[in-house]
């Protein structure tokens, strides 16, 4: 029973983990519009270190996840990842520092499930804020 119950919590992980991937495919790909060429550049690396992490959650490779957690976590401290400078997107970077936080110490502390779900938390808020900042820019022009 016991790993029966093991066996349903793996697939469980792996077709949540399928379910968020599925929401960057192709966009990984997209050629920039009219982007600057130094943010087109940084936003490829946080893609980088976001493919380690989904690699390491798949593979169960907590030091992937680890790795790339911390990436993600040091990229969030940077001038060039504050592409606005209000109190709601100040927000959304502080949940992201906070979660990668998270997601790196589960990561050390060999949990996957915890792991998982950190990374859907990152990856919610991720989205939500860059629907944030493009709702804003178009608001802005």
């Amino acid at each position: 029973m016991i790993q029966l119950l093991k066996l349903e919590r793996r697939w469980f992980v792996r077709v949540v983990l399928l379910l968020v991937a599925s929401i960057f495919v192709g966009h990984g790909e997209a050629a920039p519009k009219k982007e600057n060429k130094a943010l087109s550049i940084f936003m490829r690396k946080k893609l980088a270190a976001s493919s380690m992490v989904l690699e390491g959650l798949a593979m169960e490779d907590f030091s992937l996840i680890d790795e790339g957690a911390r990436k993600l976590h040091q990229m969030s401290e940077t001038e060039k990842w504050r592409v606005r400078n209000d109190p709601l997107y100040r927000e959304f970077s502080e949940d992201f520092q906070h979660v990668t936080e998270k997601l790196s110490k589960a990561a050390r502390d060999e949990k996957l499930d915890t792991a998982a779900l950190r990374w859907m938390d990152a990856t919610m808020t991720c989205i939500e804020c860059h629907q944030y900042v493009r709702n804003v820019l178009i608001t802005d022009k």
